[in-house]
């Protein structure tokens, strides 16, 4: 915990407070405010921020809907290629985020209908949700595991069909798992930069890539505090999604 968890994030705070960092001064005769002040007076490092939050939730949103629906055909269903389905499901956990990226660059640019979405963050939202499924799909599986499927056979004996059974009864008991779902994918939709390095533009800009950019400039007061903004987020709607959602949030 201490090497792990505090020493870092004691690191990242403490560099977004101070103007420089060294041993050979004490940290609190360089206290300022000027990285936070960067960040808040840009409405480009703005903008990365407004658009990290929307795309998490949005993408979520959606990310939570399909992958229900993909774990519902897999798991509870008598589709012909259920098995095939999860197997397919969980193969974007093998593929590197910058592979996924390079290779949602090279679809856009090729394939027809594609270029209305490229540069803008509906296709940084695609890109999360599809390489994140396996995510959302292990939190939902095994919940619906737990469900007995006396119950889907109870309701097709009494006349419902497939998605009458599933909307009626196991959504409602699926519930919680569907909230974890969603935090689990706001989580690493917020925190996720290396897929969309080949995807965004001016304009469709994440805390993420801007981070990389400011890097790249040698900007390190501004980066930890905009790693700092981006944590303080985080750890906010954990919260809320615990308090609120009663979501459990695991690994």
């Amino acid at each position: 915990m201490f090497f792990t968890i505090i020493t870092i994030f004691a690191g990242i705070f403490l560099r977004a407070g101070v103007s420089f960092l060294t041993p050979l001064i004490p940290f609190w005769k360089l206290l300022t405010t000027a990285n936070f002040d960067v960040i808040f007076a840009s409405a480009n490092y703005m903008r990365s921020i407004y658009n990290s939050v929307i795309i998490s939730l949005i993408g979520a949103l959606i990310g939570t809907f399909f992958v229900a629906i993909i774990a519902l055909v897999a798991r509870r269903s008598e589709f012909r290629f259920r098995r095939p389905l999860e197997y397919l499901a969980l193969f974007p956990r093998a593929v590197p985020g910058i592979i996924a990226g390079l290779g949602f660059f090279y679809a856009v640019v090729w394939l027809p209908g594609l270029d209305a979405i490229r540069g803008t963050i509906w296709i940084l939202i695609v890109a999360f949700i599809l390489r994140y499924i396996p995510v959302g799909f292990g939190t939902i599986s095994p919940a619906l595991s737990q469900i007995g499927e006396e119950l889907d056979r109870g309701a097709r004996i009494s006349g419902a069909d497939w998605w009458t059974t599933v909307t009626r009864i196991i959504m409602p008991i699926l519930k919680p798992a569907l909230f974890s779902c969603f935090a689990l994918l706001f989580i690493h939709f917020f925190k996720e930069y290396v897929t969309a390095a080949f995807l965004f533009q001016p304009g469709s800009e994440i805390i993420g890539t801007t981070m990389l950019q400011l890097v790249a400039q040698g900007d390190n007061g501004p980066v930890s505090a905009l790693a700092t903004i981006q944590v303080i987020i985080t750890a906010v709607f954990v919260f809320l999604a615990r308090r609120v959602l009663g979501a459990r949030i695991y690994g």
